[in-house]
């Protein structure tokens, strides 16, 4: 059990990063990291996706999809767009599932040099004092709890339930004693 918070999708943690090698698709194409993906999901224009999709580094998509046009109302988007591409990122990738949920209960911060407070929480001097808001951190966690709930309840041995557990106000359902009107 990891305890103490991790500070950094770095070393040991970088699979928690988007620029994790780890595809994942969009649109009906595969994209080789979460964040090629999300970059190209900013646009509407398929040729500036491509580009991106293409991109040999996740630095250099991410480059690219700073320029691009952004769908219409991305900002209100953006973050059901991360989590549909971490949800699947871990969906696919099992080995990597089993990592994120070895992380709990810690809390996930994505610390950062460059100035990055929406998704993460930057670490310079220039935003000493600025609190970062943390959101793919918040994300992962969220994701993290799903797949624990999802693991739990499978774990969960199945009974058969006993009559009185299917009874509802004494006339059972199916029984041969109840007349059609009750059902």
């Amino acid at each position: 059990m990891h305890t103490e918070p991790i500070h950094s999708f770095t070393s040991g943690y970088r699979f928690l990063s988007n620029f994790f090698s780890s595809p994942v698709s969009y649109d009906g194409w595969m994209y080789p990291t979460v964040e090629h993906a999300y970059q190209a999901a900013k646009t509407d224009d398929q040729m500036m996706r491509e580009v991106i999709r293409k991109c040999k580094t996740p630095s250099g998509a991410k480059h690219i999809g700073r320029h691009v046009r952004l769908k219409f109302e991305w900002d209100k988007v953006k973050v059901q767009e991360m989590r549909v591409l971490l949800r699947q990122k871990f969906l696919t990738h099992k080995d990597l599932r089993g990592r994120l949920l070895s992380t709990w209960p810690a809390e996930l911060i994505e610390g950062n040099w460059w100035h990055g407070n929406f998704w993460g929480v930057c670490g310079c001097v220039d935003c000493e004092g600025k609190s970062g808001l943390n959101t793919l951190g918040k994300l992962l966690m969220e994701i993290r709890e799903e797949f624990r709930n999802e693991q739990q309840e499978s774990t969960t041995q199945t009974t058969v339930p006993s009559e009185e557990e299917v009874c509802d106000k004494g006339t059972c359902v199916g029984s041969t004693e109840s007349s059609n009107t009750e059902r």
